[in-house]
């Protein structure tokens, strides 16, 4: 069978759309999927650092002043949704003075603080321009609460981050509703419980004057 030039080129170009659509649709496909993953680096602490080994060691009647401490590691924070939960029963805020936002690293406060029975929820922004954004770890704020009941023995009491705490980010690879949270650590608390001690060697004069 003998095609002409021009039939010839038909057939080529059907086979060159055939080919070529779904190609083209497939890569446009991995570029959004590639464009959708945000970087999710950054981490959000209290500070001091504590854990259930090394907990914040306080008194009943003590003020418990946590430091709010954002870490952005690649992200470019401009946007910090906060939701914190602890136990009532145990710690106490004050609503005029509990929660003091660091205006110089968060000037706009957008929401909040809200106090609710064991909850506070806050919403900092940068404010709108992109330079201020957060590249560094900054402290975001503080929150102060006071202690009111001893823990039980060998159960500390914790300030957590709830699972709507949210980050946003401006960096170029970064959506800009999508969360960008890779992990909030808790503060560890023990109220009314003794510190840790080392065992007192033998032949050593107690406080006392004793000598085991």
């Amino acid at each position: 069978m003998n095609f002409s030039g021009k039939k010839l080129f038909l057939i080529g170009f059907v086979v060159v759309l055939l080919v070529g659509i779904p190609l083209t649709v497939f890569l446009l496909q991995q570029q959004q999927e590639v464009r959708s993953r945000a970087e999710k680096s950054t981490n959000v602490t209290f500070s001091p650092d504590s854990t259930a080994a090394a907990p914040i060691q306080k008194a009943v009647g003590d003020t418990i002043p946590l430091d709010i401490t954002v870490d952005p590691g690649k992200n470019l924070v401009s946007f910090v949704k906060l939701e914190i939960q602890y136990d009532p029963e145990v710690l106490a805020t004050d609503s005029a003075s509990a929660f003091k936002a660091n205006t110089i690293a968060f000037p706009s406060v957008l929401e909040g603080p809200v106090y609710t029975p064991g909850k506070i929820a806050v919403t900092l922004s940068v404010g709108p321009d992109p330079t201020k954004a957060i590249q560094q770890k900054v402290t975001a704020a503080t929150l102060t609460f006071k202690a009111i009941k001893n823990t039980p023995a060998g159960t500390p009491t914790l300030v957590t981050y709830t699972t709507n705490t949210q980050v946003l980010s401006i960096g170029s690879n970064d959506q800009a509703s999508e969360n960008v949270l890779s992990s909030a650590t808790p503060a560890t608390i023990v109220i009314g419980g003794a510190a840790p001690t080392e065992p007192i060697p033998e032949g050593t004069a107690t406080p006392t004057g004793e000598v085991t």
